[in-house]
């Protein structure tokens, strides 16, 4: 497939904390935007210039009417709910809960 994600091992064998936020610093001001540049300069036009974020791919899936694959735990078996129902609610608790601490 296309290169869209790395994953670096930073904090390895116990390195000091100074090593490790140097090699933070390291990575972040030097590495990576001489990776994003190569990569994106050899990106073909079919690729997405950002890789699809989790709530992407969900909606997607629920566009074209995909159902989770078998054995998939998309559904909780006992509620039926899924991770994102209950991102759901819990955004509308917190609107609930702004609302209250406003009047109050």
């Amino acid at each position: 497939g296309d290169y869209q994600r790395q994953l670096f091992l930073i904090d390895h064998a116990g390195l000091p904390l100074k090593t490790v936020l140097e090699q933070i610093d390291l990575l972040a001001e030097e590495v990576v935007p001489v990776l994003r540049r190569e990569m994106e300069a050899k990106r073909p036009e079919h690729v997405p210039s950002h890789a699809p974020t989790h709530a992407e791919r969900v909606a997607r899936a629920r566009e074209a009417g995909v159902a989770p694959a078998p054995g998939s735990t998309a559904r909780d078996r006992w509620t039926g709910r899924t991770a994102e129902d209950d991102r759901a609610a819990e955004d509308d608790h917190a609107g609930v809960e702004q609302g209250a601490a406003r009047r109050s």
